[in-house]
């Protein structure tokens, strides 16, 4: 009896069990919700490599991502340890990402194609304990990184003696039981470091919170409602909160150009609607749903006209 979680008031003679948790509160990591989330709905399709084709599902990345962790945890990596991600879109790089989630490790995600002296700039900031990168920026990583000598793991391109990822992914007996990590700064902790542009000067270390990320991809909450509003490609998630400037543009304009050059070839007005735009993303791209694709289309046109960038 003493090894469950109860507790006994004498005064009103109850026994209580241990107090539910919500999913969804600031004080819950972003590992805790993807996890989850993930867990619930394991035949979705979650990232589509445009090279290639081919698809990896939530059961697969979680399972990855959760391999990953245990190593992590392991090794002894804990917050506020950093994990470097000077990577470019590959198959494993969501399921490193999600592992340093879920053991609370944030990660550094770098450009890949800086140059070597902007790369050890960058990183002897963080000093991360382990590096994943491609094989063919190996030795560029291996030389920014030189005054600290962590792990580095490559993710592609393997080379001989180096580890490469797959070396992680062995099945592990406690998987199926396993656990994201707590926060430990609550919902302030830092989850995530990217770069600055390095316009004025060299890049900068720019930490995103654990409340950050929440606040930026608010759809994880709405996920077990519409699991079909899912969708990945090329390494980005495609939500109406991801940054309008990267991938949503880019299929906002490839749609407008195809869109466009149709109207023009039957003579019609060269304007495209939010509703063929729509269309033509979801088809181009092989999406079922893109989640408030047609808003999201109002919204960054109006944004985009205003500042006369259209």
């Amino acid at each position: 009896m003493a090894a469950l979680l109860t507790t006994y008031d004498s005064g009103d003679r109850i026994w209580s069990g241990s107090k539910r948790t919500f999913t969804y509160t600031d004080e819950t990591s972003i590992g805790k919700i993807i996890f989850t989330n993930m867990k619930n709905w394991p035949n979705n399709v979650s990232q589509i490599n445009d090279e290639d084709g081919g698809t990896v599902t939530f059961n697969e990345a979680i399972t990855w991502a959760i391999r990953v962790a245990q190593i992590f945890k392991k090794k002894g990596f804990q917050y506020p340890d950093v994990i470097g991600l000077p990577v470019r879109n590959s198959t494993y790089v969501m399921s490193v990402a999600v592992a340093c989630y879920l053991n609370g490790t944030p990660f550094h995600a770098i450009n890949p194609v800086m140059d070597e002296a902007t790369m050890t700039h960058v990183f002897s900031i963080t000093k991360p304990k382990i590096i994943f990168c491609d094989g063919q920026d190996y030795e560029k990583v291996q030389a920014a990184s030189k005054e600290w000598q962590p792990d580095i793991l490559t993710v592609t391109d393997p080379i001989k003696g180096v580890p490469h990822i797959q070396s992680l992914l062995d099945p592990t007996p406690t998987e199926a039981f396993y656990q994201p990590e707590p926060l430990k700064e609550g919902s302030q902790q830092t989850m995530a470091i990217l770069c600055s542009s390095g316009t004025t000067g060299l890049p900068k270390a720019v930490c995103i919170s654990n409340r950050s990320l929440q606040h930026d991809f608010p759809w994880w909450s709405r996920l077990e409602q519409r699991p079909d509003h899912f969708s990945h490609g090329n390494g980005h998630w495609l939500h109406p909160h991801h940054n309008p400037k990267s991938l949503f543009s880019r299929l906002l304009c490839e749609a407008r150009g195809e869109v466009q050059d149709q109207l023009c070839h039957f003579g019609a007005s060269p304007y495209v609607s939010p509703d063929q735009l729509s269309r033509s993303i979801e088809r181009s791209h092989g999406l079922t749903s893109v989640h408030n694709l047609y808003r999201r289309i109002h919204l960054y046109d109006h944004t985009e006209k205003s500042s006369g960038a259209l």
